[in-house]
């Protein structure tokens, strides 16, 4: 406390620089004053010492007010002021920063995505060299993982076995769908953008894993006398007629996954331009990623709107 100082220690003070409170101001004041006129009592007619001289006080003057209210004189810790100064300015910043560093992450996803992509379409051009033709599947199911018949192999399995194409074809995307299309896409009608109504995939179902990688497609496009369905399910038993195109698919960022059964056999260019993941729309919008490659027939369809992209 200032009343527990003696004049002697706020002398000290003063002469080191130090800020005096208010109070400790009047304190030595009168301290001084008392002792000029102990001075005066004791040889009336000797002067009172000068004020700057070094055994005696100079001037007082009055500290800056923030410099009264705010900091002890003892202190040399940050005031509560500037404290709050400071995280106000660390939460501005954590304001600007957090939602960049997302948009960074997720751009690093698409990117790695269409990395990804590339890998699997070159593993499927060697397959096709190969074989004069795609790995059939079911493009109603969960496409590219589900087998197309029962006792066959899954499908990406055929690139990396016997013959290995790639390494691994069942390769995680950065993207995991929890949602899937089902009857709200397809190729004609509206678009449910709103993923929250798709049905849910079943995270513990038999499924579950496949829908964690990259989807394929594979359907007949440069035969102009199919159309419809007949486009989109080639893999059927009995249908007898090979794969000459290729859709890979993976979830973007709003984590829904389109059955491309509908959309193969149905769209036309504007159905199929609204699904495609743009990030002009906003780093966190509708869509997803799509690599088409093979024969394709240059008409009005998904295939030749994705090729340009």
């Amino acid at each position: 406390m200032p009343g527990k100082s003696n004049a002697s220690d706020m002398r000290a003070q003063v002469r080191s620089g130090d800020y005096l409170s208010l109070y400790q101001i009047r304190v030595l004041n009168r301290s001084a004053c008392a002792r000029i006129r102990s001075t005066k009592k004791q040889n009336p007619k000797s002067e009172a010492p000068p004020m700057n001289s070094q055994s005696n006080l100079r001037p007082l003057a009055s500290p800056p007010l923030n410099a009264i209210i705010f900091r002890n004189q003892n202190s040399k810790a940050f005031t509560l002021i500037e404290l709050l100064v400071v995280v106000g300015i660390l939460a501005v910043l954590a304001l600007i920063a957090i939602p960049n560093l997302h948009f960074a992450s997720t751009r690093a996803k698409i990117a790695r995505i269409k990395a990804d992509q590339r890998t699997l379409a070159t593993a499927l051009e060697s397959y096709a060299t190969d074989h004069t033709a795609y790995p059939l599947c079911n493009p109603f199911g969960v496409a590219g993982s589900r087998p197309s018949a029962p006792g066959d192999p899954a499908v990406l399995e055929r690139l990396s076995t016997p013959v290995a194409y790639i390494s691994n074809a069942f390769v995680p995307a950065p993207f995991s769908p929890t949602n899937y299309s089902a009857g709200y896409i397809l190729g004609v009608g509206p678009i449910e953008t709103n993923i929250g109504v798709w049905p849910p995939i079943d995270q513990a179902g038999p499924e579950a894993a496949l829908y964690k990688c990259y989807q394929y497609t594979a359907t007949h496009q440069s035969d102009t006398t199919l159309t419809g369905d007949d486009r989109a399910t080639v893999n059927m038993i009995g249908q007898g007629v090979k794969a000459d195109a290729f859709i890979l698919q993976a979830a973007g960022p709003t984590l829904g996954h389109i059955n491309m059964g509908g959309v193969v056999a149905n769209s036309d260019a504007e159905y199929s331009s609204a699904l495609l993941y743009d990030p002009t729309n906003g780093t966190v919008s509708f869509g997803a990623i799509f690599r088409v490659g093979g024969q394709t027939v240059p008409d009005n369809n998904f295939y030749t709107v994705t090729a340009g992209k």
